[in-house]
């Protein structure tokens, strides 16, 4: 498990979240026969306030819990976002992808089956 803190410049983006001292990125979500789970990598190109929207959007995850989740990717390199039946994990990766294209950023996402 990871501590999780916020960097001066983490708290001028997200200056609502306030993660108490004791916060730890949750586990990993582990898969469901014929579920797969959708990935979001790390890179040091593309803007952590672009992943939260993404993971918003996409993942329809509240803010704080995008937040969290975008910082487990930023610490880890990746992050299982979510398990889904593989049609709508390929519908959710087109999705991210199609969104990183438009807005010229390099996320990266991809499923894998367990």
């Amino acid at each position: 498990m990871i501590r999780l803190a916020l960097s001066p410049l983490l708290q001028k983006l997200f200056p609502r979240i306030q993660l108490p001292e004791s916060s730890w990125v949750q586990e990993e979500i582990a898969p469901l026969e014929g579920e797969v789970r959708v990935f979001l990598h790390n890179d040091d190109r593309t803007p952590m306030e672009f992943v939260v929207q993404v993971l918003q959007d996409v993942f329809e995850l509240p803010r704080e819990k995008a937040v969290k989740v975008m910082l487990s990717i930023h610490y880890k390199g990746k992050w299982a976002c979510g398990r889904y039946s593989p049609e709508a994990a390929m519908m959710k990766l087109k999705q991210v992808l199609a969104i990183a294209e438009e807005r010229r950023h390099s996320l990266q996402c991809t499923m894998e089956k367990e």
